[in-house]
């Protein structure tokens, strides 16, 4: 992917690598399973508006299973809990991560636009991409790229984070790959 056009500069407290915060648009997203996955949640929900928790159907993506990851809302939108994570995923951590909150997860792992991706999206309601080095640990990088949509509740609040994660090197990678943050929109 080429995103030598984005507004790279801004650096991100766990990373000494540039960091590209922008929009991008679905189309860019060289990944076809994640591009794949926006479109589901995308199209899915009543007409056309977004999906919904009660609507999500893992049999509709059981290829993607091993790299999913469902977090649900809590405490009023400050932390999340893991409540499904593909085996992809429990694999970098060296086990299962299911009932940990985010805040928890998140001592073991620097400050940085990983986590707060997360948060993000519960206040604007609004999917992410992430490519670049993920922390895993202390010390532990992978280069990966990750897509996290909002699932909504009947009222139309953010009640969980869902999405899927892809490990793009299995040794590892530098910290400072330059990271890409950006707002996925159609």
């Amino acid at each position: 992917m080429d995103f030598v056009s984005r507004d790279i500069g801004r650096v991100s407290p766990a990373f000494s690598g540039p960091v590209s915060r922008s929009t991008l648009r679905i189309g860019e997203i060289a990944n076809g399973e994640l591009r794949a996955l926006y479109a589901y949640w995308r199209g899915d929900g009543e007409l056309g508006q977004p999906l919904r928790r009660d609507q999500l159907d893992l049999q509709r993506i059981a290829p993607l299973l091993s790299r999913i990851i469902l977090a649900e809302v809590i405490d009023g939108g400050r932390d999340l809990v893991i409540r499904i994570a593909g085996e992809e995923i429990e694999s970098r951590y060296h086990g299962s991560m299911r009932g940990f909150r985010l805040s928890t997860v998140s001592r073991s792992l620097p400050p940085s636009v990983t986590l707060r991706q997360w948060f993000d999206i519960v206040a604007d309601r609004q999917p992410r991409y992430r490519h670049g080095p993920l922390p895993y640990g202390v010390d532990r990088y992978f280069l990966s790229e990750r897509l996290l949509l909002p699932l909504f509740d009947q009222a139309g609040a953010v009640s969980h984070v869902f999405g899927a994660a892809f490990h793009l090197s299995g040794a590892g990678c530098d910290p400072l790959t330059p990271l890409i943050d950006a707002v996925v929109v159609d």
